[in-house]
């Protein structure tokens, strides 16, 4: 394995399928469960109340490269840049998809920020991308009857 890259890919898309997939791409994820905690009179310690598990932290680190024709050129990666700002900005939960993030079954994400600083030493861009997983739900209640005729 020496001098060996072993990466996972990364694909994010809007909801019509139009998306970006990226070979350079490396996911971190972190969730906290929700406890409420209750102190007792008398007692040491507290009484723990698990709520439930909180989204998912993503952060997401993207390395860009110009590619022209299929080759990487030595250009700073202008359109690649232009690009994913492009999807970066699209006001909807993008779509999500690698083999690490799939493990923690996150497969959509909403976009909470992002950034880049400028990279003059070579022909490669690096772009921070912080989101929370979004899921679909579908809430019910019983709480309402139909009215009696």
């Amino acid at each position: 394995w020496e001098g060996r890259w072993v990466l996972c890919p990364l694909r994010l898309e809007r909801e019509n399928g139009v998306g970006l997939t990226f070979a350079d791409a490396v996911a971190a994820a972190s969730r906290e469960h929700r406890i409420i905690s209750t102190a007792l009179t008398g007692r040491d310690g507290t009484v723990k109340e698990y709520i439930n598990a909180d989204d998912w932290a993503v952060n997401i680190v993207l390395g860009l490269q110009c590619v022209e024709g299929g080759e990487i050129a030595d250009k700073w990666p202008t359109n690649e840049v232009r690009e994913v700002r492009k999807l970066l900005e699209a006001n909807e939960a993008l779509r999500v998809h690698s083999e690490f993030l799939d493990a923690l079954n996150i497969g959509r994400l909403v976009i909470r920020s992002y950034s880049l600083s400028q990279m003059t030493e070579a022909n490669y861009q690096v772009v921070e991308i912080s989101a929370v997983s979004d899921e679909d739900y579908e809430i019910f209640s019983t709480d309402y009857e139909q009215p009696k005729k």
